[in-house]
């Protein structure tokens, strides 16, 4: 959607990463050899085709099922239900996008024996500068899925995460084709790839004690902190109650994309929701959200949700399965508006 209060401007990033690992021998494919199903310059254009569609105010389901699916889509739509419950936000933040078109990272990856579709992941570095005092000067990193059912079908946007360095890039194998060798969903990995997400929810909510697994200080500080309402309670101000719950999608999203250490990058989303009932003769007041017109009411009682996109490292040693990228996106919000005086 667009990306309100904010102009982002994509930086020149360099020619696409072109190094060859592995082999063309499709050696930890599914089914067969990688050769790219899109070429590299095709994978960039679709990459900054969809990027600057995203650039849209439209308030048409329509519009937005021609670009986006799963999770990304869901957003949207979800984006445009609440506009039409609360209203547009006056918002004339001028274009997102530079006179300059801009190079991206692209990496293609052949369709799984089977089916699937065709992949594309993306990276692209965007900055922001400052709107009315809301953002000050900052430049971040953008990865992406893009995905299409067939050959010839229409190409959509199904994720976007950042990782935490700047300038960090996915570190995807490429083999003599320039494409992304998949990996089997069963390979023998530190976890097999299409178990990572669902061990990764069993490890960080307690339902397991994960111990078979070795996981990074980033994954132990999130199990720690699983369901524990103290910082909701400080950061709304002691309500009368705050309940958080989370949902994990188990099934990876998109192929697991093989890395330069021969590891993979499996993509996971999970929802969280937090409950808020601040109680008789009370209220809070937002300030900046990522919700259309929630900020500068009073709220008695709400609930926001929040859909987090994960991009997992999962290792091929013993070395321990890692967060390569992972942004937390507004998703839902309900409430109560205080009519106190």
């Amino acid at each position: 959607m667009k990306r309100s209060a904010l102009v982002m401007a994509s930086l020149l990033l360099g020619s696409v990463a072109c190094d060859v690992q592995g082999s063309d021998d499709g050696k930890g494919t599914d089914g067969g050899e990688a050769n790219p199903a899109v070429s590299t310059g095709e994978a960039r254009r679709v990459v900054k085709e969809l990027d600057k569609k995203e650039d849209s105010g439209s308030l048409s389901p329509a519009y937005w099922h021609k670009i986006q699916e799963g999770p990304w889509l869901d957003r949207s739509l979800v984006r445009i239900d609440n506009v039409k419950m609360r209203g547009k936000p006056d918002d004339k933040t001028p274009s997102n996008h530079p006179r300059l078109d801009s190079a991206v990272h692209a990496w293609a990856a052949k369709p799984r024996a089977g089916g699937g579709g065709e992949w594309i992941l993306g990276a692209r570095q965007v900055s922001s500068s400052e709107i009315g005092g809301e953002s000050k000067n900052t430049a971040e990193m953008r990865w992406s899925l893009h995905h299409r059912d067939s050959k010839d079908g229409p190409w959509r946007t199904a994720l976007v995460v950042m990782p935490r360095g700047k300038k960090d890039l996915p570190k995807a194998a490429t083999n003599k084709s320039k494409a992304v060798p998949t990996v089997s969903s069963d390979e023998d990995l530190a976890v097999q790839p299409g178990r990572a997400c669902g061990a990764f929810d069993d490890y960080v909510s307690h339902k397991t004690t994960g111990k078979d697994l070795r996981w990074s200080k980033q994954i132990k500080k999130y199990r720690n902190s699983y369901g524990d309402t103290t910082g909701v309670r400080k950061a709304y101000a002691n309500p009368k109650s705050a309940k958080v719950s989370v949902k994990m999608r188990r099934t990876p999203l998109g192929p697991a994309w093989r890395t330069q250490d021969g590891g993979a990058l499996v993509a996971c989303t999970r929802v969280s929701e937090t409950a808020v009932d601040m109680g008789p003769g009370r209220w809070f007041e937002m300030e900046i959200t990522g919700w259309d017109n929630i900020s500068e009411t009073r709220w008695n009682t709400f609930t926001q949700t929040l859909m987090t996109m994960t991009m997992l490292k999962v290792p091929a040693n013993g070395s321990p399965i890692s967060i390569a990228a992972d942004t937390t996106w507004p998703y839902k919000f309900n409430g109560t508006e205080y009519t106190g005086s």
